[in-house]
């Protein structure tokens, strides 16, 4: 269970970074990124299952799937104890990112 939470936890941090701009458009420009990330967000996954599937497979499908840059601080999660190899069984329907 703390493994899906730290997934869930990751894809909220996923819509976070957004590149910094300067001039006129600069707010324009954020609003649309915004609304595009949350447009990527609100994707439902109609289901996956991953059964004792390493990780950082995982994470790259959700990153192939939702077209998002996703990065993972690996480093961060292996002090928490989290091994990007240690296979995880995850089973979902309706997901969202």
């Amino acid at each position: 269970m703390r493994t899906a939470a730290t997934i869930a936890a990751g894809l909220v941090l996923l819509a976070s970074p957004l590149l910094a701009q300067t001039g006129a458009d600069a707010g324009a420009a954020r609003t649309a990124e915004i609304r595009d990330a949350r447009r990527v967000l609100e994707q439902r996954i109609p289901e996956i299952t991953f059964t004792d599937s390493p990780l950082d497979q995982v994470m790259e499908y959700v990153k192939q799937v939702s077209g998002l840059n996703v990065v993972v601080h690996w480093a961060q999660l292996e002090a928490d104890g989290i091994d990007r190899d240690k296979p995880i069984t995850v089973t979902a329907r309706g997901l969202r990112l």
